[in-house]
């Protein structure tokens, strides 16, 4: 994750590319993401501090849900 740049990078291994994921869900941007986790489906984890929300991602990096919104605290 890039706090500075508001993304989260990925590097495409098979590809060879470095991909910037910066969209939380459809409406909002990535403020302050601070962490990253898979889950056991191998949706994309991300916790963004400012928002106060971790965000799902699927593998490929579309916004697919988010719970905590304002709720979450560090």
């Amino acid at each position: 994750t890039d706090v500075g740049r508001q993304a989260v990078f990925v590097f495409d291994e098979v590809a060879g590319r470095l991909l910037v994921w910066d969209a939380a869900d459809e409406a909002q941007r990535f403020v302050a993401p601070i962490g990253v986790a898979l889950d056991a489906d191998g949706q994309v984890l991300v916790a963004d501090a400012e928002l106060g929300a971790v965000f799902r991602l699927d593998r490929e990096g579309r916004p697919i849900g988010s719970f905590g919104g304002d709720v979450l605290e560090r």
